[in-house]
Parts: C-alpha cells; structure tokens; sequence
C-alpha cells in the first residue's frame, strides 16, 4: 500500500513537471511574439517570471525596456 501510494505521488510530480514545462515554452513563444509586434522595439534578451506571469524585454540598440504583464499587454 506504501508502495502504491509513493508510486501515485512520483507520476503525480512528474505529469505536473511537464504540465508547467509546457506552460512555461508556450508562455515563452507568446512573449517572443509580442515582443515582436512592438513599433520601435526589438527585444535582444527577454525573461520570463513564472511566478508573476511578467516578461521583460532590453533593447540595447535603442536602450528601452519593455515589461509586459500576465496578459502580454505591454
């Protein structure tokens, strides 16, 4: 039974790890593009903050920082 429920908890662990790794890439891909959409605006480096759903884009060409929030609003 001990067994059984170890095992139940480690799957468990292991779907929600790639649930957020999924999460995570296309949460990635949707930041890249918006970034994109931006006039006067090209982002060298972005990060992500899973936590709050932030991403913040540098360009260092035009030295300007572009924070988009959970919704990708700039």
């Amino acid at each position: 039974m001990d067994f059984l429920l170890i095992a139940l908890a480690i799957i468990g662990g292991i779907a929600a790890a790639i649930s957020e790794t999924k999460k995570n890439r296309k949460h990635k891909e949707v930041s890249k593009l918006k970034f994109s959409e931006l006039k006067d605006f090209k982002a060298d480096n972005f990060y992500l903050f899973d936590s709050s759903g932030l991403s913040i884009g540098f360009d260092i060409q035009r030295k300007k920082i572009c924070i988009l929030d959970a919704a990708n609003k700039p």
